[in-house]
């Protein structure tokens, strides 16, 4: 799990961003030094446009962020299993994505299938 830190300093290398001052009107604030410095953790709204600069899926940089503000052991260990939980839904989609594409005959019998003529009136279906 990467630390904020590393997280501005990767959306400035991915957005070539020479200074923190860009990256800080990237973010859409005056300044990112609290981040730095003075342990500030970002807003949500602040984290998501930190994940779209990263190309990170936003749920992962803000639970990464909350699981930095955490006041008890629980409560952090509570947005680590999201932020797990977020990172390998994306794992699974990729994997699925795979395992489940249909080949073209496939598709071609889907598409005839969804193409057939007869229509049903809602309160048919329904009754």
């Amino acid at each position: 799990m990467k630390t904020i830190t590393e997280l501005l300093d990767l959306a400035k290398t991915i957005n070539g961003i020479k200074s923190d001052r860009q990256l800080a009107t990237a973010l859409g604030k005056t300044s990112v030094h609290q981040y730095r410095t003075k342990g500030v953790i970002p807003e949500d709204d602040t984290a998501i446009r930190l994940a779209e600069l990263c190309t990170m899926k936003p749920e992962t940089v803000v639970a990464l962020c909350h699981m930095a503000k955490a006041k008890t052991p629980e409560e952090s260990n509570l947005w680590k299993h999201f932020y797990k939980m977020a990172a390998s839904a994306c794992l699974v989609l990729v994997l699925s994505a795979g395992v489940f594409t249909p080949t073209t005959a496939q598709a071609n019998e889907e598409k005839s299938f969804l193409s057939c003529s007869t229509s049903y009136p809602l309160c048919d279906v329904i009754n």
